[in-house]
């Protein structure tokens, strides 16, 4: 994984009159590329007696050992594709801002603690730089909202997921959205007459060009694309004030690296290599009935100072009162990639064909 600069701030501020924003702060990430190789598959091309699909019989397997003896590299760099390329880059600036102040409770003189989340990207990008590069273009933010009033029944949450578009060879494959969270883009070797050195991944092959009409080919894995990955917590709380705690996180995107039948390699894990990035978590605690706000105060009004002679400069005079920030929110945005070469359950595909 390299990553680019990574720039932060963040404020906070707090008095008894409650002060509408609470924190403010934002993070920018300039660049980003991860996984230039499957540690999970084996490296080199030839797989003779150790290849042996389940649902394929001995002359079918045979084929598919001499159609990855073809490839330039191994299966963990994807036949040769990964490499001097990652699986997954981020080309431009990725932002992230978080949030948290006190809002009006309908019907109330209390106030809620908000916690928002969002995030500013324009694009990602998969295998980027090879023949087989995938655009996904970001066309919506997604957006995470956590309100707690100190009460479970009027407190919640709400997600916009983002809406992506992904694009190979200036075509679009899909949206993902929330209707639509998952996208397979399938990995595949041709079965007769090699067209190159490479394998077929989505709709093209490694010339560039688009799947031809009647090319025979068989799927080893896919890379699952998914978006909406919701997830909440909450709790009632004494410590440090009896209230009610409401957090969730969501990701802008998953991308799983997932083997089907047709892989017929021993003892491999469900996912062969997993990528999160953008995750968003946002958590608001407020005491129960809500936050009670002081009443504001006028201060005495001072005597009048003397007027100078000559022109004077303006003159302020404000008072600050620092008080502890008893645990009325708390918002954090984290962005990063989380690796996972391996999960515990074993779980397939079923074996996926085009003719």
């Amino acid at each position: 994984m390299k990553v680019g600069v990574l720039n932060g701030r963040v404020q906070a501020q707090w008095n008894d009159n409650c002060v509408g924003t609470i924190a403010d702060s934002s993070t920018e990430l300039a660049s980003l590329s991860a996984l230039n190789a499957i540690p999970t598959l084996p490296s080199t091309p030839d797989l003779t007696g150790v290849f042996d699909a389940p649902n394929l019989d001995p002359a079918a397997d045979q084929a598919v050992i001499g159609g990855l003896k073809n490839l330039t590299g191994g299966l963990s760099t994807l036949g040769g594709v990964l490499g001097n390329s990652s699986l997954l880059s981020l080309p431009n600036t990725l932002s992230a801002r978080s949030v948290v102040r006190l809002v009006d409770i309908p019907g109330s003189a209390t106030k809620a603690v908000e916690s928002t989340s969002t995030l500013q990207v324009a694009a990602v990008k998969l295998l980027a730089g090879t023949p087989f590069e995938l655009s996904i273009n970001v066309v919506s933010q997604p957006t995470l909202t956590v309100t707690s009033t100190g009460d479970k029944a009027t407190s919640s949450v709400r997600y916009t997921a983002p809406v992506l578009e992904v694009i190979q060879g200036g075509k679009s494959m899909g949206r993902l959205d929330a209707a639509n969270p998952r996208l397979d883009v399938p990995i595949g070797i041709p079965l007769q007459n090699p067209v190159d050195k490479l394998p077929i991944i989505g709709t093209l092959l490694g010339t560039g060009q688009a799947l031809p009409t009647g090319l025979s080919k068989l799927d080893l894995g896919v890379l699952r694309l998914s978006v909406a990955g919701l997830n909440q917590k909450s709790e009632e709380s004494t410590q440090p004030f009896k209230g009610y705690q409401l957090g969730a996180t969501a990701r802008l995107l998953d991308l799983q690296v997932l083997p089907t039948d047709a892989l017929g390699l021993p003892n491999l894990p469900s996912a062969l290599a997993q990528i999160s990035l953008g995750e968003q978590v946002a958590r608001a605690y407020a005491p129960t009935g809500g936050v009670v706000c002081s009443a504001a105060s006028t201060p005495p009004q001072a005597p009048p100072a003397p007027q100078p002679k000559g022109p004077a400069l303006a003159y302020t005079n404000a008072a600050y009162h620092s008080v502890p920030i008893f645990w009325t929110g708390t918002a954090m945005l984290m962005l990063g990639v989380v690796l996972v070469a391996a999960l515990p359950k074993k779980r397939r595909l079923s074996q996926r064909r085009a003719g």
